[in-house]
């Protein structure tokens, strides 16, 4: 059922960011491109309700939280380090209010 739900969420995702026109279609494609986007968003209902039950009952684990923000921090840090050597964007306090 997750594997279906991921499947799901990947429809979904590529009816809602695909740069194809859909409004100058048959009325056919264009529920079905609505139809997509609506199991999208089924998909992530049902992952995230099938991940709760198998997480109900599992131990807190300081490590594991631990973990999980280590390699959040070192993402964090590898991704703003290539944004200012590429130039891809300026970060700063005031551009942080403005998004």
């Amino acid at each position: 059922m997750r594997i279906i739900s991921m499947f799901l969420i990947v429809l979904g995702h590529f009816a809602f960011h695909t740069t194809w026109s859909f409004k100058t279609s048959k009325w056919a494609i264009e529920s079905s491109v609505n139809t997509l986007w609506i199991g999208g968003k089924l998909g992530v209902d049902l992952f995230v309700l099938i991940s709760g039950y198998f997480l109900v009952k599992s131990r807190f684990k300081k490590r594991s939280l631990i973990r999980i923000w280590v390699e959040a921090y070192a993402y964090t840090v590898v991704l703003y380090l290539l944004t200012i050597l590429f130039g891809i964007n300026q970060f700063g306090l005031k551009r942080l209010g403005s998004v």
